[in-house]
């Protein structure tokens, strides 16, 4: 069996209020939403309400200190807990929560950075009450939850309990109601706020990024939001490196020379093409990437219209340098 008071980061005399706080601060450090491994998040998430669970309720912390297990505070049978449901996304009211939102911008976009605009609505601490939701600021711990701002549900069935934890519907997840909700927030604590944030996307970002910005999620937390480039037509990229197709003339990729091209942001480019040049060859241009990265550009071209004596003749040299 886990060490359930380790889990949680308290010592075993900690107080209720102290289990609450450490279950609080670790719940929203672990929840699956705000963390990049997912499975990670998950099974740490998972144990972390475990732990909670038991240690929150008296009666099945008492059990667990007397060396029994988690299941026997429930009287019969092994249990099984669902932790994840709609109800946790919520959080609890008025902590700090993340927004999410998604920009699609083109490649020339990712390579030269850009601004973006993004219309929020966005919850903010009621400044009549000071986020109390109290017209007084006089609060009380919710009789329904016992302050801790969650309920317990089991469902028995065969020989297994099914559980969870949700949102206490009465206190909307706080753990306090006000003695006289505040007349501006009708006793939610906070307010919606919708207001435009300038966003600027740097130079280099890549598709699937992530950019925060802090203090414009709900109640200070944060905004996230994910850039998807979109594919481009003529370039493709690779890292630092962006790669097209470029077509020069026959004669040039025969007898070698000079040629040209546009790059991401469509100024023309000159680069070298050696004699004798094959189809499909790349050259490299340092410099004509994403910040500074390479651009790679492969040579095609079309062979000219030949009459057979044409085409006798070069055979014929070839087959002297061969």
């Amino acid at each position: 069996m886990p060490d359930y008071y380790a889990v949680l980061g308290v010592q075993k005399d900690a107080s209720a209020d102290d289990i609450k706080s450490a279950y609080r601060k670790l719940a929203k450090e672990w929840h699956p939403d705000v963390n990049k491994d997912k499975k990670q998040a998950e099974n740490k998430f998972k144990e972390i309400n475990e732990a909670n669970e038991v240690l929150s309720d008296p009666q099945k912390r008492a059990a667990y200190d007397r060396g029994g297990s988690r299941q026997d505070s429930y009287g019969w049978g092994p249990s099984w807990t669902s932790f994840f449901n709609s109800n946790l996304n919520q959080d609890f009211e008025r902590q700090q929560q993340s927004i999410n939102a998604k920009f699609d911008i083109s490649l020339r976009e990712a390579v030269t950075g850009t601004t973006k605009t993004v219309t929020l609505s966005h919850k903010i601490s009621c400044a009549a009450c000071s986020g109390t939701g109290a017209a007084s600021g006089v609060v009380h711990p919710c009789v329904q939850c016992g302050g801790t701002g969650q309920i317990g549900q089991t469902t028995p069935m065969w020989n297994v309990i099914f559980s969870q934890f949700v949102i206490c519907p009465r206190c909307r997840g706080s753990g306090k109601l006000p003695e006289k909700p505040c007349g501006n927030c009708s006793g939610a604590g906070d307010i919606v706020k919708e207001e435009k944030l300038e966003m600027k996307i740097p130079t280099g970002v890549d598709n699937g990024s992530i950019l925060r910005v802090s203090g414009m999620g709900h109640n200070g937390g944060d905004l996230n939001v994910y850039i998807r480039v979109i594919d481009d037509p003529v370039f493709q990229r690779q890292g630092r490196n962006l790669f097209r197709i470029a077509q020069i003339p026959f004669m040039t990729a025969l007898g070698g020379g000079k040629a040209e091209t546009k790059n991401i942001i469509d100024e023309t480019i000159v680069f070298d093409i050696p004699k004798a040049c094959p189809h499909g060859a790349q050259i490299m241009v340092p410099g004509q990437g994403v910040c500074g990265g390479t651009l790679g550009i492969q040579i095609e071209y079309t062979l000219p219209d030949l009459k057979e004596e044409d085409i006798a003749k070069i055979e014929k040299l070839l087959k002297k340098t061969v």
